[in-house]
């Protein structure tokens, strides 16, 4: 394997992982802004919106890289190569990804099975389960406005895109978790009654970043992930 491919490969990753704690940093930087009103309602949600989409640009970017670069290891040996040709079983297919069998069933469909299970997958995940995050914040904020300020539905999107699949699990019961115990300290000790969503969301984003190792090696995690 050409040395400078794995340089790259690693450059990369910790490029990937030096831009996550900045798009969080980033987030938590735009949030402070929006507090002591230093920038409008409405440019806080389009900076949160455009990090969003941005990340998921991100995100696929970086699952087609790592799908390229796992074809060019397998096509520079006989076995790898010939694995790059085969097609997939049907009845293997089937398991997973029914609706693309005939596509997998053609020559190329094992590798193209497997990128898609190791690579595509995971960003599908995290994208479909911070949606689904979004839009329960939304109908929450729906039937209990007084929890959000501005901005917040549009936070929690983006907080779940970083976080990413499988930590997702663990994100959003922290999420609730922490907001509970917030805003019983606050009814206990501040005598306040109301309590935003925001505070949990950084809480959780950084426990889950920081405690990323411990987090990967919790069972239900372990289980969910590709």
């Amino acid at each position: 394997m050409n040395i400078d491919f794995v340089l790259t490969t690693i450059v990369l990753e910790q490029t990937y992982q030096a831009a996550l704690y900045a798009m969080a940093t980033a987030a938590l930087t735009a949030h402070g802004f929006f507090v002591y009103k230093k920038i409008s309602p409405q440019t806080y949600r389009r900076i949160l919106y455009t990090a969003s989409v941005t990340w998921m640009i991100l995100l696929v970017s970086r699952a087609v890289y790592y799908a390229w670069a796992q074809y060019s290891v397998w096509i520079e040996n006989p076995v790898g190569a010939h694995l790059a040709q085969l097609g997939l079983e049907p009845g293997v297919a089937s398991t997973v990804l029914a609706g693309w069998i005939p596509v997998f069933s053609q020559s190329g469909g094992y590798f193209l099975y497997y990128a898609s299970i190791r690579f595509f997958l995971p960003v599908l995940l995290t994208i479909a389960a911070s949606a689904a995050w979004y839009s329960f914040l939304k109908s929450l904020k729906t039937y209990r406005s007084r929890l959000f300020e501005e901005g917040e539905v549009e936070l929690g999107w983006l907080c779940a895109l970083l976080v990413g699949w499988p930590r997702l699990v663990v994100f959003i019961p922290t999420v609730l978790l922490i907001f509970i115990i917030t805003a019983v300290t606050r009814r206990i000790v501040l005598k306040k009654e109301f309590t935003t969503i925001a505070l949990s969301l950084f809480l959780a984003l950084f426990t889950m970043l920081l405690a990323s190792g411990i987090i990967m090696k919790m069972s239900v995690v372990r289980v969910l992930a590709l």
